[in-house]
């Protein structure tokens, strides 16, 4: 199945925009070889490949990071929600990590 979405969210308010539970994934980039983009382009970008079938498993081996410092807390457990083409919804939750 193809990656439709890719949403990142924190138990914690991040930011006065960001109170807990509220979407960050405008705040993180995906590197792409040598090329940090957004999720949304780096979604795009991936599924327009020749071999995108198979980058679904494969399809953040470069990492997802952090662009923006928080404001309002400094832990954070950040849960990632991904959304496949036939609806699936997988899920995950980091450990707690201190951002400075």
């Amino acid at each position: 199945e193809d990656i439709v979405s890719l949403e990142i969210f924190s138990n914690n308010d991040f930011d006065a925009s960001h109170p807990k539970n509220t979407d960050l994934s405008s705040y993180f980039k995906v590197k792409n070889n040598q090329t940090m983009l957004s999720i949304a382009d780096y979604l795009k970008s991936y599924k327009t490949l020749p071999y995108a079938s198979t980058l679904s498993k494969i399809a953040f081996y470069n990492n997802v990071f952090l662009q923006v410092a928080p404001s309002s807390n400094k832990k954070h457990k950040f849960r990632v929600k991904i959304t496949l083409s036939d609806g699936t919804i997988l899920g995950a939750e980091t450990t707690e990590v201190e951002l400075s």
